[in-house]
């Protein structure tokens, strides 16, 4: 980009016309720009010579050093710019100010040779005399460092104030040094933390496992390992619900016909021992005592009689007894149906209600560490829990599976 000189142009040519003018050839100036712009103005003056101006130029900056050096006794003096690039400045902004000296060096007019200079070794006085005395039409030898400047250090005051001046910055070797040496620390940092992370998840995983394997181990020898079933799900719930409905109709229908067999065979019992009682009583009524004629006749019909009637009454007897049993055995099987029917019904009403036990719906990814126990993802429902242990339960997972999970990973519905 082009170098503004146009904004400040008063100001500049009245400092650059001081340095022409200067009869001992001291005074100097400095220019630099107005913040990232390419606008150029007055930074900096003096009177002390080319060896003030060498100290006065700063790290950071692009300036531009003007000032004058005595070749000879014989010879006028020779206008020297100095363009100063800091090592601070980027490199971006040194490609588009890299044309700039030669801009400026047209402007001015009379200004005899650029010296480019990154560093004080650049601008000392012997690196200036060099370059002036390659320029064309200087054919004396180099004069002496004494009959450049007439400039005297000021004589040291008696104290001991320091004055505070901003070190030139670290050369390029230095500064790569010394990020190296911060990169190594830094990877040393960061291996350390891993290392103390992988140490504390390894402990952590081998204590869980530890819990899970003395959890597996107790339950197992309390109930057994217990085999995978299908997961409950609402379908089930109501087929079980109708199952229920339909062995409780078919119990009321057997419970009618097994309490109706059992009355019917007491009622007969009943009447067939009525019989045979009046019948005896009959015929203890018409008893008579024999003549001693028909003794042997009476007793032969007694005999008869007698046999008859005790094989009656042996007829009685099986019959009330089969009657007897018969009704011992309906009501027997009244029992057994009965409880086998409410059994069934309980168990059935039992897997219905389980198949809605406790559940808990997952509030963080968990994957299983081993067999047993299960795995989950976010907002999943897990079923038929059991709350066994504070910081483990067991429960069914949406896949199936039933194991164990921790309990802080999860929250009751």
């Amino acid at each position: 980009m082009t170098l503004n000189v146009l904004t400040h142009q008063n100001d500049i040519l009245s400092a650059y016309d001081v340095v022409l003018k200067s009869p001992g050839y001291d005074h100097w100036v400095i220019l630099e720009y107005e913040s990232n712009s390419n606008i150029i103005k007055v930074a900096d003056t003096g009177d002390g010579g080319m060896e003030e101006l060498s100290r006065s130029f700063a790290a950071g900056r692009l300036q531009y050093g003007i000032g004058a050096v005595k070749w000879g006794a014989s010879s006028s003096a020779k206008i020297v710019l100095i363009q100063w690039q800091g090592e601070g400045v980027p490199s971006s902004r040194l490609v588009t100010t890299a044309n700039h000296g030669t801009e400026l060096k047209r402007f001015l007019r009379g200004v005899h040779v650029i010296v480019t200079a990154r560093s004080e070794e650049d601008v000392d006085m012997e690196s200036i005399l060099r370059v002036v005395g390659r320029l064309p039409g200087v054919n004396e030898a180099m004069p002496a460092l004494t009959e450049i400047s007439q400039f005297t250090h000021p004589k040291t005051v008696g104290t001991t104030y320091q004055p505070v001046k901003p070190k030139n910055e670290i050369d390029a070797n230095g500064r790569e040094i010394f990020w190296k040496e911060i990169r190594a620390q830094e990877n040393d940092r960061i291996a350390e933390e891993r290392k103390r992370e992988k140490e504390k998840n390894e402990i952590a995983l081998r204590e869980r496992n530890e819990l899970s394997e003395r959890i597996h181990a107790q339950l197992c020898s309390e109930e057994g390992t217990k085999k995978t079933s299908k997961p409950s799900n609402p379908a089930m719930y109501e087929k079980n619900i109708i199952r229920a409905n339909d062995l409780m109709r078919v119990e009321e229908g057997l419970f009618k016909k097994v309490s109706n067999e059992p009355q019917q065979c007491i009622a007969e019992a009943y009447k067939l021992q009525k019989v045979t009682e009046e019948q005896t009583a009959i015929k203890q009524a018409s008893g008579y005592i024999p003549t001693d004629e028909g003794n042997a006749n009476v007793i032969q019909e007694n005999g008869l009689e007698n046999r008859s009637q005790q094989k009656r009454s042996q007829q009685e007897v099986g019959i009330s007894s089969s009657v007897i049993y018969q009704a011992d055995r309906n009501c027997t099987q009244e029992d057994t149906l009965k409880a086998y029917y409410e059994s069934e019904v309980t168990r059935i009403m039992g897997d219905a209600k389980s198949a809605h036990g406790l559940r808990v719906i997952a509030l963080w990814d968990y994957q299983a560490a081993d067999e047993t126990e299960i795995s989950f993802g976010p907002d999943d429902v897990i079923t038929e829990v059991d709350q066994i242990d504070e910081g483990w339960w067991r429960g069914r997972a949406p896949d199936g599976q039933y194991g164990l999970f921790p309990a802080n990973y999860v929250s009751l519905l």
